[in-house]
């Protein structure tokens, strides 16, 4: 279970969202770029239950100047953790849907 679902499962009246894990806190300052393209930024994979969550965190990542792409519910969210796929790699969008079901 990603631990993402277990915290969910701990705070159940709480919206969890997984992201930012698989970047580097050493990273993120130049990984985000606002005035890039979309097209261009460096993409930031995220995973929720709650649609409206997930909207809310896609729209924060837009404004710090990642692109966001959403891989799923929680479950899913293994992906983004250490010796995943997605873990401490800088990626685009297509890097993150190719390890989509």
């Amino acid at each position: 279970m990603p631990t993402s679902q277990g915290i969910a499962g701990r705070f159940r009246r709480s919206s969890v969202v997984k992201a930012l894990n698989h970047i580097s806190h050493h990273e993120l300052e130049d990984a985000a770029d606002p005035d890039l393209p979309m097209s261009q930024r460096r993409a930031a994979a995220l995973a929720a239950d709650s649609d409206e969550a997930r909207a809310r965190a896609m729209a924060l990542l837009v404004r710090m100047g990642l692109d966001p792409v959403s891989i799923g519910p929680l479950a899913a969210s293994s992906l983004m953790e250490p010796d995943g796929p997605l873990f401490n790699r800088p990626l685009r969008r297509p890097d993150i849907l190719r390890h989509m079901p």
